[in-house]
């Protein structure tokens, strides 16, 4: 779930800082993703593009490359750049979401 070795990568083997960002990841979505569902619902599709963005970059800091894949393919919909259901999208990126939400819990507790 967690491509811990490309993060710390990223951030010059700085574990300290990782474990901030795994921290600021885990407050940034209480809700999970319901956000981008209530913008979708009200066709504020720009409003969900930007959420989508603002996760996928909290999300591929900390090296959680499958939930990066899921609401970069979302955002490219939304942006009209692939042909998708933005509903079923968002639902997948949802899912994908809390499994690594879970998965971003349990190795804290152990990092």
């Amino acid at each position: 779930m967690l491509n811990t070795a490309a993060a710390l990568e990223m951030l010059s083997g700085e574990k300290e800082l990782y474990i901030m960002l795994l921290d600021a990841f885990i407050e940034s979505c209480p809700d999970g993703l319901d956000q981008i569902d209530a913008f979708i619902n009200e066709d504020k599709f720009e409003e969900a593009r930007a959420y989508s963005h603002k996760i996928k970059g909290s999300a591929s800091q900390i090296g959680a490359e499958q939930l990066t894949f899921a609401l970069q393919y979302l955002e490219d919909t939304l942006k009209g750049k692939t042909i998708g259901d933005v509903k079923s999208l968002a639902k997948n990126a949802e899912y994908v979401f809390q499994k690594t939400l879970t998965y971003v819990k349990e190795f804290r507790n152990t990092f």
